[in-house]
Protein backbone atom coordinates (compact mmCIF):
# COMPACT_ATOMS: atom_id res chain seq x y z
CA UNK A 1 0.00 0.00 0.00
CA UNK A 2 2.96 2.40 0.96
CA UNK A 3 4.30 1.90 -2.65
CA UNK A 4 0.69 2.87 -4.00
CA UNK A 5 0.52 5.58 -2.44
CA UNK A 6 4.36 6.25 -2.48
CA UNK A 7 4.71 7.61 0.64
CA UNK A 8 6.46 5.88 3.93
CA UNK A 9 4.15 4.37 6.13
CA UNK A 10 5.02 6.94 8.79
CA UNK A 11 3.85 9.61 6.36
CA UNK A 12 0.32 7.49 6.28
CA UNK A 13 -0.90 6.69 9.45
CA UNK A 14 -2.41 9.33 11.03
CA UNK A 15 -3.99 10.83 7.77
CA UNK A 16 -7.74 10.77 6.97
CA UNK A 17 -8.16 7.75 4.63
CA UNK A 18 -10.00 10.06 2.07
CA UNK A 19 -6.62 11.70 1.91
CA UNK A 20 -5.56 8.81 -0.01
CA UNK A 21 -8.30 6.25 -0.58
CA UNK A 22 -11.64 7.95 -2.78
CA UNK A 23 -10.97 11.38 -2.23
CA UNK A 24 -13.94 12.64 -3.77
CA UNK A 25 -16.38 10.89 -1.33
CA UNK A 26 -15.26 12.89 1.44
CA UNK A 27 -18.53 13.64 4.24
CA UNK A 28 -20.36 10.45 1.49
CA UNK A 29 -18.42 7.37 2.45
CA UNK A 30 -19.52 4.59 1.01
CA UNK A 31 -19.02 2.33 3.98
CA UNK A 32 -19.75 4.94 7.05
CA UNK A 33 -22.50 7.08 5.57
CA UNK A 34 -24.33 5.32 2.82
CA UNK A 35 -23.87 1.48 4.32
CA UNK A 36 -22.62 0.26 0.77
CA UNK A 37 -21.16 -3.08 0.44
CA UNK A 38 -17.36 -2.40 -1.31
CA UNK A 39 -15.77 -5.30 -3.02
CA UNK A 40 -13.94 -5.04 -6.03
CA UNK A 41 -15.41 -1.96 -7.03
CA UNK A 42 -13.47 0.54 -9.17
CA UNK A 43 -12.09 3.52 -6.71
CA UNK A 44 -9.47 5.98 -7.10
CA UNK A 45 -6.38 6.71 -4.97
CA UNK A 46 -4.18 9.87 -4.59
CA UNK A 47 -0.60 9.18 -4.41
CA UNK A 48 1.81 11.57 -2.80
CA UNK A 49 2.11 13.30 -5.94
CA UNK A 50 -1.61 13.82 -6.35
CA UNK A 51 -2.23 11.22 -9.41
CA UNK A 52 -4.91 9.42 -9.52
CA UNK A 53 -4.24 5.88 -9.25
CA UNK A 54 -7.36 3.22 -10.40
CA UNK A 55 -7.50 0.17 -8.22
CA UNK A 56 -10.36 -2.57 -7.41
CA UNK A 57 -11.32 -1.66 -3.68
CA UNK A 58 -12.50 -4.45 -1.39
CA UNK A 59 -13.50 -3.95 2.42
CA UNK A 60 -14.01 -6.05 5.12
CA UNK A 61 -15.30 -5.74 8.74
CA UNK A 62 -12.77 -7.23 11.01
CA UNK A 63 -12.79 -7.51 14.97
CA UNK A 64 -9.35 -6.70 16.54
CA UNK A 65 -8.79 -7.10 20.58
CA UNK A 66 -12.80 -6.56 20.32
CA UNK A 67 -12.59 -2.99 17.92
CA UNK A 68 -14.09 -3.46 14.76
CA UNK A 69 -11.85 -2.03 11.97
CA UNK A 70 -12.20 -2.09 8.53
CA UNK A 71 -9.34 -4.01 6.56
CA UNK A 72 -9.30 -1.97 2.90
CA UNK A 73 -7.16 -4.28 -0.01
CA UNK A 74 -6.36 -2.50 -3.69
CA UNK A 75 -5.11 -3.83 -6.68
CA UNK A 76 -4.27 -1.47 -9.21
CA UNK A 77 -6.09 -1.40 -12.41
CA UNK A 78 -3.90 0.85 -14.32
CA UNK A 79 -3.33 -0.95 -17.39
CA UNK A 80 -6.48 -2.54 -17.44
CA UNK A 81 -7.77 1.26 -17.25
CA UNK A 82 -5.70 1.98 -20.62
CA UNK A 83 -6.95 -0.72 -22.28
CA UNK A 84 -10.66 -0.54 -21.61
CA UNK A 85 -9.99 3.85 -22.52
CA UNK A 86 -8.49 2.02 -25.78
CA UNK A 87 -11.63 -0.31 -26.41
CA UNK A 88 -13.83 2.34 -25.71
CA UNK A 89 -12.02 4.60 -28.28
CA UNK A 90 -11.95 1.93 -30.71
CA UNK A 91 -15.61 0.79 -30.01
CA UNK A 92 -16.32 4.79 -31.15
CA UNK A 93 -14.20 4.62 -33.75
CA UNK A 94 -16.20 1.35 -35.08
CA UNK A 95 -19.83 2.72 -34.20
CA UNK A 96 -18.32 5.74 -36.65
CA UNK A 97 -17.47 3.76 -38.81
CA UNK A 98 -20.78 1.68 -39.21
CA UNK A 99 -22.45 4.65 -38.98
CA UNK A 100 -20.63 6.31 -41.98
CA UNK A 101 -21.18 2.45 -43.65
CA UNK A 102 -24.82 2.59 -43.00
CA UNK A 103 -24.99 6.38 -44.68
CA UNK A 104 -23.21 5.35 -47.70
CA UNK A 105 -25.04 2.57 -47.86
CA UNK A 106 -28.50 4.04 -47.86
CA UNK A 107 -27.19 6.64 -49.95
CA UNK A 108 -26.28 4.41 -52.95
CA UNK A 109 -29.79 2.71 -52.39
CA UNK A 110 -31.69 5.71 -52.83
CA UNK A 111 -28.98 6.28 -56.25
CA UNK A 112 -29.42 2.66 -57.49
CA UNK A 113 -33.61 3.10 -56.55
CA UNK A 114 -33.37 6.28 -58.86
CA UNK A 115 -31.28 5.35 -61.19
CA UNK A 116 -32.79 4.52 -65.08
CA UNK A 117 -31.45 1.07 -64.69
CA UNK A 118 -33.78 -1.41 -63.45
CA UNK A 119 -31.48 -3.87 -60.68
CA UNK A 120 -33.10 -7.48 -59.10
CA UNK A 121 -31.34 -9.92 -57.12
CA UNK A 122 -32.03 -13.17 -56.46
CA UNK A 123 -31.16 -16.18 -54.01
CA UNK A 124 -29.67 -19.74 -54.82
CA UNK A 125 -33.53 -20.92 -55.56
CA UNK A 126 -33.58 -18.21 -58.35
CA UNK A 127 -36.43 -16.10 -55.93
CA UNK A 128 -36.05 -12.36 -56.68
CA UNK A 129 -35.20 -10.94 -53.00
CA UNK A 130 -34.48 -7.02 -53.55
CA UNK A 131 -35.86 -5.26 -56.54
CA UNK A 132 -35.51 -1.01 -57.37
CA UNK A 133 -38.34 1.32 -57.87
CA UNK A 134 -36.59 1.53 -62.02
CA UNK A 135 -37.14 -2.18 -62.76
CA UNK A 136 -40.75 -1.88 -61.33
CA UNK A 137 -41.04 1.00 -63.25
CA UNK A 138 -39.86 -0.86 -66.71
CA UNK A 139 -42.20 -3.89 -65.99
CA UNK A 140 -44.89 -2.38 -64.85
CA UNK A 141 -45.69 -3.84 -61.77
CA UNK A 142 -45.26 -3.35 -57.94
CA UNK A 143 -42.58 -4.40 -55.88
CA UNK A 144 -44.45 -6.96 -53.63
CA UNK A 145 -45.55 -8.93 -56.82
CA UNK A 146 -42.18 -9.03 -58.32
CA UNK A 147 -40.42 -10.40 -55.20
CA UNK A 148 -43.36 -12.89 -54.54
CA UNK A 149 -41.92 -14.84 -57.87
CA UNK A 150 -39.01 -16.44 -59.32
CA UNK A 151 -36.49 -14.57 -62.05
CA UNK A 152 -37.96 -17.46 -64.40
CA UNK A 153 -41.31 -16.15 -63.86
CA UNK A 154 -40.95 -12.89 -65.02
CA UNK A 155 -40.62 -13.83 -68.30
CA UNK A 156 -41.97 -15.91 -71.48
CA UNK A 157 -40.40 -19.05 -71.93
CA UNK A 158 -37.89 -18.27 -74.25
CA UNK A 159 -36.47 -15.54 -72.39
CA UNK A 160 -36.69 -17.15 -69.49
CA UNK A 161 -34.56 -19.88 -70.80
CA UNK A 162 -31.88 -17.35 -71.68
CA UNK A 163 -32.20 -16.34 -68.15
CA UNK A 164 -31.66 -19.85 -66.52
CA UNK A 165 -28.91 -19.90 -69.12
CA UNK A 166 -26.59 -16.68 -67.92
CA UNK A 167 -27.43 -18.08 -64.22
CA UNK A 168 -26.24 -21.35 -64.89
CA UNK A 169 -22.88 -20.50 -66.94
CA UNK A 170 -19.99 -21.78 -64.60
CA UNK A 171 -17.56 -20.04 -66.86
CA UNK A 172 -14.81 -18.31 -64.93
CA UNK A 173 -16.25 -15.13 -66.19
CA UNK A 174 -19.10 -14.48 -63.88
CA UNK A 175 -20.84 -11.48 -65.80
CA UNK A 176 -23.14 -12.61 -68.52
CA UNK A 177 -24.86 -10.72 -71.13
CA UNK A 178 -27.67 -11.10 -73.15
CA UNK A 179 -30.51 -9.05 -74.93
CA UNK A 180 -34.20 -9.82 -75.07
CA UNK A 181 -37.60 -8.34 -76.49
CA UNK A 182 -40.11 -8.36 -73.49
CA UNK A 183 -43.80 -7.41 -73.23
CA UNK A 184 -44.25 -5.43 -69.90
CA UNK A 185 -47.68 -6.29 -68.26
CA UNK A 186 -48.35 -2.56 -69.24
CA UNK A 187 -47.07 -0.66 -72.35
CA UNK A 188 -45.71 -1.75 -75.79
CA UNK A 189 -42.84 -4.49 -76.10
CA UNK A 190 -39.53 -3.46 -75.02
CA UNK A 191 -35.93 -4.39 -75.69
CA UNK A 192 -34.07 -4.99 -72.63
CA UNK A 193 -30.32 -5.30 -72.12
CA UNK A 194 -29.50 -7.75 -69.04
CA UNK A 195 -25.98 -7.47 -67.75
CA UNK A 196 -25.96 -10.52 -64.48
CA UNK A 197 -23.21 -11.35 -61.81
CA UNK A 198 -23.49 -14.50 -60.39
CA UNK A 199 -22.28 -15.15 -56.95
CA UNK A 200 -20.54 -18.51 -56.50
CA UNK A 201 -18.59 -19.75 -54.05
CA UNK A 202 -15.26 -21.57 -53.48
CA UNK A 203 -16.85 -24.59 -54.63
CA UNK A 204 -18.32 -23.06 -57.78
CA UNK A 205 -21.99 -23.55 -56.01
CA UNK A 206 -24.28 -20.94 -56.84
CA UNK A 207 -25.20 -18.47 -54.35
CA UNK A 208 -26.98 -16.00 -55.98
CA UNK A 209 -27.13 -13.68 -58.55
CA UNK A 210 -27.56 -9.48 -59.61
CA UNK A 211 -29.25 -8.79 -62.20
CA UNK A 212 -28.54 -5.26 -64.04
CA UNK A 213 -30.88 -3.69 -66.62
CA UNK A 214 -31.25 -1.39 -68.80
CA UNK A 215 -33.82 -0.24 -71.50
CA UNK A 216 -32.67 0.20 -74.92
CA UNK A 217 -35.90 0.25 -76.90
CA UNK A 218 -34.91 3.58 -78.23
CA UNK A 219 -31.49 2.21 -79.14
CA UNK A 220 -32.87 -0.28 -80.83
CA UNK A 221 -34.93 1.54 -82.59
CA UNK A 222 -32.98 3.84 -83.67
CA UNK A 223 -30.47 0.80 -85.03
CA UNK A 224 -33.62 -0.72 -86.49
CA UNK A 225 -34.51 2.75 -88.59
CA UNK A 226 -30.63 2.97 -89.48
CA UNK A 227 -30.34 -0.40 -90.87
CA UNK A 228 -33.46 0.58 -92.77
CA UNK A 229 -31.52 3.45 -93.98
CA UNK A 230 -28.11 1.90 -94.87
CA UNK A 231 -30.79 -0.63 -96.74
CA UNK A 232 -32.63 1.42 -98.60
CA UNK A 233 -28.86 3.80 -99.44
CA UNK A 234 -27.46 0.36 -100.80
CA UNK A 235 -31.07 -0.33 -103.15
CA UNK A 236 -30.52 3.37 -104.13
CA UNK A 237 -26.79 2.86 -104.98
CA UNK A 238 -27.31 -0.47 -106.98
CA UNK A 239 -30.42 1.04 -108.75
CA UNK A 240 -28.00 4.21 -109.95
CA UNK A 241 -25.34 2.24 -110.87
CA UNK A 242 -27.80 -0.11 -112.85
CA UNK A 243 -28.75 3.22 -114.52
CA UNK A 244 -25.38 4.55 -115.23
CA UNK A 245 -24.64 1.30 -117.09
CA UNK A 246 -27.31 0.76 -118.66
CA UNK A 247 -27.40 4.38 -119.84
CA UNK A 248 -23.43 4.06 -120.82
CA UNK A 249 -24.15 1.15 -122.86
CA UNK A 250 -27.17 2.42 -124.69
CA UNK A 251 -24.87 6.01 -125.16
CA UNK A 252 -21.88 4.21 -126.11
CA UNK A 253 -23.08 1.47 -128.90
CA UNK A 254 -24.84 4.19 -130.98
CA UNK A 255 -21.55 6.78 -130.56
CA UNK A 256 -19.19 4.17 -132.15
CA UNK A 257 -21.44 3.90 -135.15
CA UNK A 258 -20.75 7.55 -135.50
CA UNK A 259 -17.42 7.54 -135.00
CA UNK A 260 -17.16 4.69 -137.28
CA UNK A 261 -19.38 6.71 -139.80
CA UNK A 262 -17.18 9.58 -139.35
CA UNK A 263 -13.86 7.51 -140.27
CA UNK A 264 -15.16 6.21 -143.76
CA UNK A 265 -16.51 9.85 -144.49
CA UNK A 266 -12.54 11.04 -143.84
CA UNK A 267 -11.57 8.81 -146.61
CA UNK A 268 -13.62 10.88 -149.29
CA UNK A 269 -12.59 13.32 -150.89
CA UNK A 270 -13.30 16.47 -148.79
CA UNK A 271 -13.06 20.25 -149.13
CA UNK A 272 -10.80 21.76 -146.24
CA UNK A 273 -13.57 23.83 -144.11
CA UNK A 274 -15.37 20.02 -144.61
CA UNK A 275 -12.00 18.53 -143.32
CA UNK A 276 -11.95 20.98 -140.53
CA UNK A 277 -15.69 20.37 -139.43
CA UNK A 278 -15.15 16.42 -139.78
CA UNK A 279 -12.06 16.37 -137.58
CA UNK A 280 -14.32 18.48 -134.87
CA UNK A 281 -16.44 16.75 -135.07
CA UNK A 282 -14.72 13.18 -134.66
CA UNK A 283 -12.65 15.40 -131.90
CA UNK A 284 -16.01 15.85 -130.19
CA UNK A 285 -17.62 12.20 -130.63
CA UNK A 286 -13.77 11.02 -129.16
CA UNK A 287 -14.70 13.47 -126.15
CA UNK A 288 -17.50 11.90 -125.65
CA UNK A 289 -16.91 8.21 -125.53
CA UNK A 290 -13.98 9.04 -123.06
CA UNK A 291 -16.80 10.48 -120.61
CA UNK A 292 -18.78 7.85 -120.84
CA UNK A 293 -15.94 5.07 -120.32
CA UNK A 294 -15.60 7.24 -117.03
CA UNK A 295 -18.46 6.77 -115.75
CA UNK A 296 -18.66 3.22 -116.46
CA UNK A 297 -15.43 3.23 -114.44
CA UNK A 298 -16.93 4.82 -111.55
CA UNK A 299 -19.82 2.36 -111.69
CA UNK A 300 -17.42 -0.26 -111.45
CA UNK A 301 -15.45 1.10 -108.92
CA UNK A 302 -18.66 1.52 -106.68
CA UNK A 303 -19.71 -1.90 -107.19
CA UNK A 304 -16.09 -2.94 -106.66
CA UNK A 305 -15.57 -4.29 -110.19
CA UNK A 306 -12.64 -2.15 -111.45
CA UNK A 307 -9.65 -4.17 -112.15
CA UNK A 308 -6.41 -2.39 -112.65
CA UNK A 309 -4.70 -2.98 -116.32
Amino acid sequence: AANLFGASPDKIIGQKCHRFICPSMENCCPLCDLNMVIENSDRVILNSNAEEIPVLKTVKTVVINGEKKLLESFIEITERKKIELQLNESDIKKSALIKMLQDQDEKYRKIISNMQIGIVEVDQNYRVIYVNSQFCSMYGDDIDTIKAKLITDLFDSENAEIISTIINDTSDENINTAEISIQPAQGDRMWWLINSVAERNEDNIFLGCTFVILDISKQRQLQDTLMDAKQYAEKSAKAKELFLTNMSHEIRTPLNVIIGMIREIGKEKLSDSQKTYLKHSESSAYHLLSIINNVLDMSKIEAGEFLLD
